[in-house]
């Protein structure tokens, strides 16, 4: 269970307090930090509408490749971050368009994108308890085991199998650069969905001084979605590899520069994500649930538990006082409404403010379950959480599992707040046409029936309340 309201706890979150917040630096003695600086600032003036020409293209010294998409022209994007976490893991790196969209790569696959017309992949993300993906082509011990996260919709945890195969060797050839590349697919299998795709990756083979890389790729960011080339026009080369992984004091000794107050929101969203690496391998850092607690504000969510409270003790229904004493034992904090996408706060000055104040920032690991709050029972009930699974299947499950219980009547109206502390209503359950997803992490809320005109906004006021929960 994370640990709220103390310094640093490194097993499960990261908390960061009175708006201080941690330096990342970048670190390195390779061509591709050298010119780091500078890459952003060209990929920032294409943001602005520089001029996308052949010779603009040639003309820039830094990471960059061509990105089509589907059969659309190709698009030129620039190396804007280059992110390592861990000192044994490769780097992750954001790859900006003109349009401020983008594409994070790993060992040249994508695992994440943002500003795609229809679908966007959240996450890709190794099934086991090895936290990297592996470069393309690596022999294994055991078939690669993938997790697969898409938006909008928050449709999380598809896992999936993949089983690589070389083509063998080919020439690739362009203005800038000619290479004798080996060339491999890897044909992606989900387990919960009837559906397959193949990717196809063309790497570099190692050399005594560069470690072997990625040069042009072929992915899909899911089944039935978009296509996505990548060619480098100046790839990134991983520096070479430490000769040894540091030890557990070198991972909890790492530099850290304390800035004062005002520091960006950025800054302390990247230190967090730095943390991780010290985390243990089963927990995985959970975007979707970054929470930035304003500590000067949380007399406003004591108000609302308290005066949520008093209108359920005073229906003084067994339902109700249920819920009463479930939200008496829950805690709750003030949450700003921030993007927890560390991308897009980054590219986006209107989503990276200053931290005037006192602040708690947590980056929990990612739940394995979603929890239903329903009035007639008297335990907060966790279910496992699936991907194939919707409210309507969550509940049936509730149902199923309760089939004894007498006293679950039909359920007409529930209320979806998701790990992001998004809330909505969920009406007419009983029609299962309607696919509402859940985020792991994620809660239901089943509404009270029946309520006094007086008490109409009840239910929706005890959504909003538990939208400031502090545990996922």
């Amino acid at each position: 269970m994370p640990v709220f309201f103390s310094s640093f706890s490194f097993s499960r979150c990261v908390c960061l307090f009175s708006a201080s917040v941690f330096l990342f630096i970048l670190s390195g003695c390779s061509s591709n930090f050298k010119s780091f600086t500078d890459s952003f600032k060209a990929a920032a003036e294409l943001s602005k509408g520089a001029n996308v020409s052949p010779e603009y293209i040639a003309s820039i010294p830094y990471a960059s490749s061509l990105v089509t998409i589907n059969d659309n022209k190709p698009i030129f994007v620039v190396l804007a971050f280059a992110d390592q976490y861990d000192k044994s893991a490769p780097h992750q790196l954001t790859w900006l368009a003109k349009d401020s969209g983008s594409i994070v790569t790993q060992h040249g696959r994508i695992v994440q994108t943002n500003g795609f017309d229809t679908n966007n992949l959240a996450g890709l993300a190794h099934s086991s308890i090895a936290r990297n993906l592996p470069l393309p082509g690596d022999t294994l011990d055991s078939p690669l085991k993938v997790t697969y996260d898409w938006s909008p919709g928050y449709r999380y945890g598809f896992t999936a199998t993949v089983e690589t195969r070389s083509l063998g060797w080919e020439t690739l050839i362009t203005d800038l650069w000619r290479e004798e590349v080996e060339h491999f697919t890897e044909t992606v299998t989900f387990d919960q969905l009837d559906a397959q795709f193949t990717n196809h990756f063309w790497r570099v083979p190692a050399t005594d001084t560069v470690p072997s890389y990625i040069i042009k790729s072929i992915q899909y960011l899911g089944p039935n979605m978009d296509r996505v080339e990548m060619q480098a026009v100046r790839p990134f080369v991983e520096p070479a590899p430490m000769a040894a992984p540091p030890s557990d004091t070198e991972r909890f000794m790492g530099k850290q520069l304390l800035l004062p107050e005002g520091g960006r929101f950025s800054l302390a969203l990247q230190d967090a994500h730095r943390q991780t690496a010290f985390w243990t391998l089963n927990d995985i850092p959970y975007s979707l649930g970054t929470a930035l607690v304003d500590l000067s504000k949380q007399s406003l969510v004591d108000q609302q538990k308290e005066q949520v409270i008093k209108q359920l003790e005073n229906l003084n229904t067994p339902a109700a006082n249920t819920l009463a004493k479930h939200l008496i034992t829950m805690r709750f904090a003030y949450h700003e409404d921030i993007s927890h996408n560390l991308v897009q706060v980054r590219v986006n000055p209107r989503l990276d403010p200053l931290l005037n104040g006192d602040y708690w920032l947590s980056l929990p690991a990612r739940p394995d379950h979603i929890r239903v709050l329903h009035p007639l029972k008297e335990d907060l009930v966790v279910l496992p959480s699936r991907a194939d699974f919707h409210v309507s299947k969550y509940l049936a499950e509730l149902t199923r599992d309760t089939a004894s219980d007498t006293n679950l009547p039909p359920m007409h109206t529930a209320w979806v707040i998701q790990a992001d502390r998004r809330v909505y209503p969920v009406t007419d359950l009983q029609w299962r046409d309607t696919r509402y997803y859940l985020s792991p992490g994620a809660m239901v809320f089943v509404g009270l029936e029946d309520l006094p005109h007086a008490y109409r906004d009840l239910n929706a006021n005890i959504a909003q309340l538990l939208a400031f929960r502090l545990e996922l």
